[in-house]
């Protein structure tokens, strides 16, 4: 009886451990899957002959209006799951308004009484910054928004228009222009304090700002008398990205580690050729037969990703403008071509 107690001690342990053994392997987790890449481009796409604000999810088109009056996507940014959209759309009584949609709820931030844009935004947190320019009486001023509450850059004197915006360790960098009673002249702002970037002798505007570390880059063009010179100012020290013998524009950059992108357009002859440069050197994405813009910029540090627009022939008409993106190059066009559109700002997301 003794060893058959024994027995069935021992048996019940091997069963035990047998058990545990097997829950341990089970209960192991499958390695998380990569989460995948999603490209997000904002723009407008016309209908009826009105702007309609915008965006595109890997091709697939989000309206963020209803096409009721003129509205437009100026920049998008993606946190988590929550797609954020700065832009413009008209008011009942015809006036621009500044407002942000998020996940396609929009969020009126100017008076709407007053002519006003958003044209970037970024989220930090829980905080959402949108740079624009609110109109007081005949005069812009340049102004962003912290959560939907104004923050003005200027006083109103002369014109102001704010570009861009970025916040790095709760400082916020603001790009855009301010007319010294004569020309606009290419500014940014630190904090709310002033930096011009060129002596304001000849037209220059700012379009966008970028912060590495100590590093201050920021975006636009100066005019030298004659052209337009696509031009981006590294901590106030402009590098002018082209001969000076064509128009060209700097419409957006993007820094990763130590490499500078830039997307533009130069002139050749008669027409826009959509460009970037990586590190100052050229690259042409269209061929000159019709006119394209590149207006924004990414890269994940592996693929560039470029979103504009380029005009296709229309026999009998002048042509239409095509959203389009180009990935390392190569265009997609984001439209079938019926209605004008544009991409003016490009976000990846994961998901």
């Amino acid at each position: 009886m003794k060893n058959f107690v024994t027995s069935l001690i021992i048996t019940l342990i091997l069963i035990l451990s047998f058990s545990a053994c097997s829950k341990s392997d089970n209960s192991e987790q499958e390695p998380e899957k990569e989460k995948k890449s999603v490209l997000y481009v904002a723009g407008f796409e016309s209908e009826n002959n009105r702007e309609g604000a915008v965006y595109w999810k890997d091709g697939i088109a989000t309206k963020l209006t209803n096409g009721a009056d003129y509205a437009s996507a100026d920049a998008i940014t993606v946190i988590g799951s929550d797609v954020y959209v700065a832009g413009t759309e008209k008011s009942l009584d015809g006036k621009n308004m500044a407002v942000y949609w998020k996940n396609g709820v929009a969020n009126i931030l100017s008076d709407e009484s007053n002519e006003a844009s958003a044209e970037a935004i970024t989220v930090v947190g829980n905080d959402i910054y949108v740079a624009g320019a609110e109109k007081m009486g005949n005069k812009h001023i340049a102004t962003y928004w912290k959560n939907g509450q104004a923050i003005r850059l200027t006083d109103g004197n002369t014109s102001a228009f704010a570009s861009g915006i970025t916040v790095v360790n709760n400082i916020v960098y603001v790009s855009g222009v301010e007319n010294n009673g004569i020309n606009d002249v290419a500014t940014y702002w630190k904090d709310g304090i002033a930096t011009t970037l060129t002596n304001g002798n000849n037209y220059s505007s700012a379009t966008g700002i970028v912060v590495v570390g100590t590093d201050v880059y920021v975006i636009g063009q100066k005019h030298n008398g004659t052209h337009h010179l696509a031009t981006y100012w590294k901590n106030g020290n402009a590098t002018q990205l082209t001969d000076g013998l064509k128009k060209s524009f700097a419409n957006a950059m993007a820094v990763v580690g130590s490499d500078v992108y830039i997307a533009g357009n130069v002139k050749f002859q008669t027409k826009e050729v959509a460009v970037f440069w990586k590190n100052g050197i050229l690259t042409e994405l269209t061929n000159g037969e019709t006119d394209a813009v590149a207006h924004t910029i990414i890269s994940d540090g592996t693929d560039i990703y470029i979103a504009g627009s380029e005009r296709i022939k229309i026999e009998g008409q002048s042509g239409i403008n095509v959203a389009t993106y180009w990935k390392n190059g190569v265009a997609t066009k984001l439209t079938n071509g019926n209605n004008n559109s544009n991409a003016y700002a490009i976000a990846i997301g994961k998901e």
